[in-house]
Order: structure tokens, then C-alpha cells, then sequence
């Protein structure tokens, strides 16, 4: 800018000189002569070409000096967009720099937050803790356990279906669609008979027989039902006995009692040392069969279990031999257990007993 204003100045010392030099030779020409005109006009000449010559250098100082100048003012503009550059970068940082700041402020205050009301919580839960100590110090040893019992098994009550559903879900996708796929591959690997050579009891016919040894007959039957705990029931209509009861031994002893009975004719007398030694008998052949169920299912245990579990050959569900429903469970739960990935003998096993209470 400097350089321009002093081109500008030195164009106008140049008008000036020349002015100045034109100015004084129109005065000269006013003058009286004192040399030829031939001089005058070379010198008027030689005065017009050196104030040309002084334009023209001014006149090109003047285009020098405005092109540097316009040249400085490209660079300063230049410097100018470079700061205005820095500056919008400086200034995108700090923004940036304040949002992240506002970001992390937010996430602090959040965290401040959840600090505090898991405080509250924690002080809740000690002040609960206090008053249970200060609840439970006032119970006796019975007291305590049976509070100990209660809490362990609410919580249990409360987490078995979710840890049921974990289970099932981290091993199966479609719950409904693999368990009939499985639960049909598994009957279909069944291999076992579903027929049972059980006795049942049937009715004992009374038609043909005379009437004092009709009575003979059913006072017998009376004193074996009473001596195996069994219901003894007369049908005039029909003319037949029905002894009924709920345990299956005695219901078994009672049914081949009376066969012999009603076979041989027997009388009160006869029946009480026929019922002991059927029991015995019946009790020998209860515990070859417990043995031979156990086996088949690779089971071992102590002797009382071969003997309910060959009680159960003589209880009956629906008309089903209850021993063969236990055995077929097992298998279908061992079976299921080995798709799942559990352990199949736990699975066989507890399949086996689950009616074990019915014995």
C-alpha cells in the first residue's frame, strides 16, 4: 500500500515539473528575445522530450510500484485466508473439544446418579440387613432354621422356572418343535414289549355250589381277607366274590389264597398257615423281580429298593403294570438325556423311580 501511494506522488511531481517547465517557457516566449529562434525551438523540444521521457519513467515507476503492491496484497490476502483457515480450525476444535466436554459431563452427571441411588439402595438394603440381625438375634435355634428353610426355599421357588428356561433355551431352539422330534425319535427307538404277565384279580364264581359248602367257602374267604387286610364282596345277582384292596402284596396273596381256597375246598383252619406261606413265597419271587428291573436298568442299590421296585410289578395305574411304565420311562428319559446333552443315567435312573411311591 505504501508503494502505491508514492507512485501516485511521483506522477504528480512529474504533472508538476512539467507544468513548471511549460510555464516558464511560454513566459520566455513573452520576453524579448535574446537568441535565434532555431535555438528557442530546439530548447522547447529538447524541454517537451525530457518531460516525456520524465512522464513515461514515472508513468512506468508508477506500474512497477502498482504491481508490487498488488503482488503484497495477493500474499497479505493470502496470510489473511491462511490465519482465517487456522482460525475456523482452531475454532472446529474448540467446539469439538466443548461438545466432547459437555458429552463427558452428561455421562458424569448419569453415572453421578446411579452412584447415588445404588448408595440409597446399599443403605436401604444394610438398614434392612440391621433390622433382620436385630429381628433374628431374638430367635431361638429352631426358630432360625426354620426362617433359614423358608428363605432358602422361596428363593429356589422363585429361580427354578427361569433356570429351567436357561437350560432348555442354551440347548434347544424352537422348545416345542425339538421336543416332539425328540420325544418321537425316542419311542421309536423303544425296543421294549408293552404287554405284562402281571396277575390281575378276577371274580370268584360261587353258581353250582351247595349251600353248606357256599358258607364254608366264604367264611374261609372272610378270614383271608381279614388276615391280608383286603375287602371281601358278594355279589347274589351275579353269585360271585370279589376280595379288593389297596396293597398290591396283600392283594396278590389274597388272590392265590383263594384260588387254593375255592380249588381244595379249604376250610378256616387251612388258611391262616396257606397265607404265610404264600407271603413268603410271594416275597422271594417280589425280590427276584426287583433285582432282575434293577439290572435291566443298570441300576444298583440297597436291598429295600429291588423289593419296592418289585412291588411295583403288582400295582396296576389305569391298567397298567406300574413297573412297566417305570421301566419305559426310564428308558424315554435316558434317551431324551443323552439328545440333550445330560447325563443319561441320572436321567434313566430318576425316570425309573419316579412312581417308586406307589410301591
Amino acid at each position: 500500500m505504501t508503494q502505491v501511494l508514492a507512485a501516485v506522488a511521483l506522477i504528480l511531481l512529474a504533472v508538476i515539473v512539467v507544468g513548471v517547465f511549460i510555464g516558464h517557457t511560454a513566459r520566455t516566449q513573452l520576453l524579448p528575445p535574446t537568441s535565434s529562434p532555431e535555438a528557442d525551438a530546439a530548447a522547447l523540444a529538447k524541454a517537451r522530450s525530457d518531460a516525456q521521457q520524465l512522464i513515461a519513467d514515472a508513468r512506468n515507476e508508477a506500474l512497477r510500484l502498482r504491481t508490487d503492491a498488488a503482488e503484497e496484497i495477493k500474499e497479505r490476502q493470502a496470510a489473511i485466508d491462511t490465519d482465517e483457515t487456522l482460525l475456523e480450525e482452531r475454532d472446529r476444535v474448540l467446539r469439538d473439544r466443548n461438545h466432547h466436554f459437555n458429552q463427558h459431563r452428561h455421562s458424569y452427571k448419569e453415572r453421578r446418579a446411579e452412584v447415588d441411588v445404588a448408595l440409597e439402595e446399599i443403605a436401604a438394603q444394610r438398614r434392612a440387613l440391621v433390622d433382620a440381625v436385630a429381628e433374628r438375634a431374638s430367635l431361638d435355634r429352631e426358630g432360625a432354621a426354620r426362617a433359614v428353610v423358608e428363605r432358602v426355599e422361596n428363593e429356589l421357588l422363585i429361580e427354578h422356572p427361569s433356570r429351567v428356561d436357561s437350560a432348555v433355551a442354551s440347548r434347544v431352539d424352537d422348545a416345542e418343535t425339538t421336543t416332539r422330534s425328540l420325544i418321537v425319535e425316542a419311542l421309536q427307538r423303544q425296543d421294549q414289549g408293552h404287554a405284562d404277565g402281571a396277575p390281575r384279580t378276577a371274580p370268584l364264581p360261587l353258581e353250582g355250589i351247595v349251600d353248606e359248602e357256599r358258607a364254608r367257602l366264604l367264611e374261609s374267604l372272610g378270614a383271608l381277607a381279614e388276615q391280608t387286610s383286603m375287602d371281601l364282596g358278594v355279589d347274589p345277582e351275579r353269585d360271585q366274590a370279589t376280595l379288593r384292596g389297596q396293597d398290591p402284596l396283600g392283594r396278590e396273596t389274597a388272590r392265590q389264597v383263594a384260588l387254593e381256597v375255592m380249588e381244595r375246598k379249604l376250610s378256616v383252619a387251612d388258611v391262616s398257615p396257606l397265607v404265610l406261606t404264600t407271603r413268603t413265597q410271594l416275597q422271594k419271587k417280589v425280590m427276584q423281580i426287583g433285582e432282575r428291573a434293577l439290572w435291566e436298568m443298570m441300576m444298583e442299590g440297597r436291598p429295600e429298593l429291588a423289593e419296592l421296585v418289585g412291588t411295583l410289578h403288582f400295582r396296576f395305574s389305569y391298567g397298567q403294570n406300574a413297573l412297566l411304565h417305570c421301566q419305559e420311562t426310564g428308558y424315554l428319559c435316558g434317551v431324551l438325556a443323552g439328545e440333550l446333552g445330560l447325563d443319561p443315567v441320572v436321567a434313566r435312573e430318576s425316570g425309573m423311580l419316579h412312581d417308586i411311591g406307589k410301591a
